[in-house]
């Protein structure tokens, strides 16, 4: 059986719900036991909203349940008695009710008033009126996708970057009223996926307890640890060689610009300019050589994104950052010559872009992290 609902006579009075939810899943690391791992609710603008880790809930299960079955009728003459027997009959993929199976569900809900279609008020599904539906939908998208970015950047703030695999199912509007089943806005939203169980729970439990004490999705990237997780996860799921190396590049980019200011004192006070035999300046007079500071303007000089990535590379990882620059100067030297260049056919230099940002990406995470 595919859905978990109970046969209930229409309650016309009940609250209706518009449902905005997209659907995760983690790298196959982690290993749950029963159905739920945790689970937090928020109030975020005019908006319920709520993380589940675990399985899939019901609800969500029977609209993508109802979705399928309804297009698996539509090109007959649908019944309210064909699409219920369509809907009973119908079975999600096994491995979606894997009980090994972690799944990251981000939910946004707020009370709706619709009208019922005359002709399909006792339907069990798609009993709304359709159009008005649709307006709804339109109408609330741009602040669904913002609402469910906000629950994402929470995920990768508590977990990281590993935690998110796949899109799953992404960005699906449903419809939720007592004693009916949950029905997607269209028939044209309905989704199947395919889904891997996972096999590791250590991880897990920073991120958990990180989740469980807080009180509200950000709003705004204050550490930089949701924008390179963000990339990191872009790295892992993109299928495009071209769009995978423009990912690595940007997420290098910005790991160099956000920490650079952060190291350059580390990298300062290491700094030795040696003479004689076995004498030395630091300190100061190199500051002015290296990063002197305009009496004017109370900026250093800007800097090209291979100074500011050594300055990294010297800071996080001294003993590859030889081999490290020499390899993102490669890395910039292609990504440079896609500007203005219609004819620019090379391959990617992809397998150096991942290795680096793959490394950089944890390195910096770690920092930013413990500090």
């Amino acid at each position: 059986m595919a859905t978990n609902f109970q046969k209930k006579a229409p309650n016309m009075s009940s609250v209706t719900e518009l449902w905005g939810f997209h659907i995760y899943r983690a790298q196959d690391l982690y290993e749950r036991e029963g159905t739920e791992v945790a689970k937090r609710y928020f109030d975020l603008d005019d908006w319920k909203a709520e993380i589940h880790l675990g399985a899939i809930p019901p609800p969500i299960v029977d609209a993508i349940a109802a979705g399928d079955a309804w297009l698996d009728t539509m090109f007959g003459n649908p019944t309210a008695e064909s699409i219920t027997s369509a809907i009973r009959n119908y079975t999600l993929p096994e491995n979606w009710r894997d009980p090994r199976g972690l799944y990251i569900t981000t939910i946004i809900k707020k009370t709706i008033n619709i009208d019922a279609d005359p002709k399909r008020r006792d339907a069990p599904i798609l009993w709304f009126d359709l159009n008005q539906a649709e307006r709804l939908a339109d109408n609330n998208r741009t602040q669904r996708d913002k609402l469910l970015e906000r629950l994402l950047w929470l995920i990768l703030e508590c977990f990281g970057p590993r935690m998110v695999y796949e899109s799953f199912i992404p960005n699906r509007w449903a419809i939720v009223r007592q004693g009916r089943i949950p029905s997607p806005i269209t028939y044209s939203m309905a989704g199947r996926g395919i889904a891997r169980h996972v096999r590791q729970v250590s991880y897990l439990n920073h991120g958990l307890a990180k989740l469980q004490s807080s009180n509200s999705a950000p709003s705004k990237d204050k550490t930089g640890i949701i924008g390179i997780s963000r990339f990191a996860v872009e790295v892992e799921r993109e299928t495009d060689d071209f769009k995978c190396f423009l990912w690595c590049y940007s997420g290098l980019e910005i790991i160099s610009n956000k920490l650079y200011s952060r190291l350059k004192g580390d990298v300062h006070s290491a700094l030795l300019f040696t003479y004689g035999d076995s004498q030395h300046l630091s300190g100061d007079i190199l500051n002015e050589l290296i990063w002197p500071v305009p009496d004017d303007a109370g900026k250093e000089p800007g800097r090209s994104i291979v100074h500011k990535f050594t300055l990294v590379a010297l800071a996080l990882s001294p003993t590859t950052a030889t081999s490290d620059v020499t390899d993102f100067k490669r890395i910039n030297k292609y990504r440079n010559g896609i500007h203005g260049n219609l004819d620019f056919t090379e391959v990617p230099p992809l397998d150096a872009a991942r290795s680096l940002f793959r490394r950089y990406s944890a390195l910096a995470l770690d920092l930013l992290r413990t500090t």
